[in-house]
């Protein structure tokens, strides 16, 4: 039997500039890490370009996940963690708000 409490769970990802999209993604309850991705498990859908008259071209996109081995376990993780839905929300709400494309690629 399963007696759920009133569980912190904080979702956070870390990347930053000129790599936004090259964070990992980490699940902390009660401030313990939980789960953590690999770096380089994740893609943005934007992009960036130098026209030829040298002008920045950036098109934001959004976080995705590009390493399928990562994804499934983190599908794992996640559906057989009691607060599932709570984690997926959040993980969500992190990844819809990571600003990529950045242009620190180019």
């Amino acid at each position: 039997m399963y007696i759920k409490i009133n569980m912190d769970i904080e979702v956070e990802f870390d990347g930053e500039y000129p790599n936004v999209c090259h964070g990992k993604l980490r699940v902390i309850e009660n401030g313990i890490v939980i789960y953590e991705t690999k770096k380089y498990v994740f893609e943005s859908t934007g992009s960036a370009k130098v026209t030829k008259k040298c002008k920045s071209i950036i098109k934001q996109g959004v976080l995705e996940w590009c390493d399928d081995d990562e994804y499934n376990r983190f599908l794992n993780f996640v559906n057989n963690h009691p607060d599932k839905e709570r984690i997926l929300a959040k993980v969500k709400l992190v990844m819809e708000s990571v600003k990529v494309c950045c242009g620190g690629c180019i």
